[in-house]
């Protein structure tokens, strides 16, 4: 991430919340190997991006409290969570920078 990127606190706290989540559903259910963890600023849509993705066969079930509670954290700073369980699971957020 660049380091000139500026974010409040509460923002940073609640995304570093949704990785801890993420993460620890992958520990849990997914039987993975490799999990990867993606950070990126896009200048462009004023947005930041966040991508984890694993290469495990567990499945995404979008009703748990863990993904439904990762989705309001999203939510709540007006960015967007989108799951993917088709190669391993994806999990694909971005939220807006003021």
């Amino acid at each position: 991430v660049d380091d000139s990127l500026q974010m409040p606190a509460r923002d940073a706290a609640m995304l570093g919340l949704v990785i801890r989540e993420a993460c620890t559903n992958v520990i849990r259910h997914a039987n993975a190997q490799v999990c990867k963890i993606s950070l990126q600023h896009d200048n462009k849509k004023g947005r930041l991006l966040l991508d984890i993705s694993d290469d495990g066969g567990g499945r995404i079930r979008p009703e748990g409290s863990g993904i439904q509670g990762m989705r309001a954290r999203i939510e709540s700073l007006g960015g967007e969570l989108q799951l993917d369980s088709k190669r391993g699971g994806h999990l694909h957020a971005w939220v807006p920078l003021a």
